[in-house]
């Protein structure tokens, strides 16, 4: 048998919080350990390899959630049908 992969487009990301109390305040995240950033909507990770995205949420009564990582390779992989 001969199998190939083929790399789709770069990963995507979207984050989103619900908080049915105060609002939800802010969402930030970090990229492969790297520095806080603040989440203002979808962003690609590009680079090979496997990437981890640790987030969480406040709300605006400055409670957090706990962080929360994903990992996710880029490009990803898929395998034929």
């Amino acid at each position: 048998m001969n199998e190939s992969w083929t790399t789709n487009a770069s990963p995507r990301i979207t984050l989103s919080a619900n908080d049915a109390g105060s609002g939800v305040g802010a969402i930030t995240y970090t990229l492969d350990g790297g520095s806080a950033q603040s989440y203002s909507g979808p962003f690609v990770i590009t680079g090979n390899g496997p990437h981890a995205v640790s987030y969480r949420a406040t709300d605006n009564a400055g409670n957090q959630e706990a962080v929360r990582t994903a990992t996710c390779a880029s490009p990803p992989l898929s395998r034929p049908a």
